[in-house]
């Protein structure tokens, strides 16, 4: 048996039994640092390069490294780490396009991983793929996907992943700052425990629109009748569909009312299911999930009133998105 012990970027001191090592009977155990294999040479195998511990430093060429041009051929994802996965060294795609709709999602590095997250007719571009507009025989526009996130237009000129606009061609290319909003007609009731509905529209990030009914159990008291507007916002890497709002949520739901009418408030989004009683009641416990987004700012406006009167709930809403 031997023992290692590491040291800055996975140098290693062998101690204990060192005579196995030439012990033509003994099998060392040669997987190590981060589980790679350490090789004569004293590199680590990594797949598709090869680590020199001693300088911190990969000493071969990325199997794809022409098609990084302006960056060193022995760098690893693009010199930034903590943003790219390349365990490859087959690139650092992001870009996803699903229908006539392209965004940047920095967590999709391939077609299998952009299938599991977004559906079977989503289609991963790679570095350098383009979609081109010609009228007459003439291209109009055309625009160059980049795994940095930036967008090149025909001209030269460049665009990053934050803006969403639409190509001659009718291709959305969605931002990544752009936001979802709902539209919202809802009756609730609550007396300690109760049930009520939502009903709505609901527009997300690339300016698609969609009906969706909610289906909700309560626990609290108070309740609401009346209208509102929420800011949808995507706590995920990519942006917010219209597919993202189907299933389960929860919010936490409060208002007032008056012989003038009535306002209220909430605040909630998506949540793990495995989540504790008082997971479940925290309402800055929201955003989980592989699609997840917070709702926000939604202000239902209630009908005048007899009596003042407030409410504060929790509501668990299980919902079905139909798009247009």
């Amino acid at each position: 048996m031997d023992t290692n012990d590491y040291y800055p970027f996975g140098m290693s001191f062998l101690k204990g039994s060192q005579a196995t090592l030439y012990d033509p009977l003994a099998i060392p155990y040669n997987y190590k640092y981060n589980g790679k294999e350490l090789q004569e040479t004293g590199m680590y195998d990594y797949g598709a390069r090869f680590y020199m511990p001693d300088v911190a430093r990969w000493i071969s060429v990325d199997p794809l490294a022409e098609k990084y041009r302006r960056w060193s051929p022995f760098n690893y994802g693009m010199n930034n780490p903590i943003r790219f996965i390349d365990p490859d060294g087959r690139g650092t795609e992001d870009w996803v396009k699903r229908g006539n709709q392209i965004f940047f999602d920095s967590e999709i590095k391939n077609q299998e991983q952009a299938t599991a997250k977004y559906g079977e007719n989503a289609s991963h571009l790679a570095e350098g793929s383009s979609i081109t507009t010609k009228e007459n025989g003439e291209t109009t526009s055309q625009y160059t996907f980049h795994d940095d996130g930036t967008i090149t237009n025909a001209d030269g000129s460049q665009k990053g992943s934050k803006e969403t606009f639409e190509t001659k061609g009718g291709t959305t290319i969605i931002g990544t700052e752009s936001k979802g909003t709902s539209f919202t007609f809802g009756v609730n009731g609550v007396l300690g425990g109760g049930f009520g509905i939502d009903i709505g529209l609901i527009k997300d990030s690339g300016n698609n629109w969609g009906l969706f009914f909610n289906r909700n159990i309560n626990v609290g008291f108070g309740g609401d009748l009346g209208v509102g507007m929420g800011i949808i916002t995507p706590t995920h890497s990519g942006p917010f569909l219209l597919s993202d709002y189907s299933g389960e949520s929860k919010s936490i739901n409060g208002g007032i009312e008056t012989p003038f009418g009535g306002i209220g408030g909430a605040y909630g989004g998506t949540f793990d299911s495995k989540s504790t009683p008082l997971q479940m009641i925290n309402p800055l416990n929201v955003g989980a999930g592989t699609n997840g987004y917070i709702e926000a700012g939604r202000s239902p406006i209630q009908p005048p009133s007899l009596k003042a009167g407030g409410g504060l709930y929790l509501k668990r809403s299980k919902t079905s998105v139909w798009d247009f």
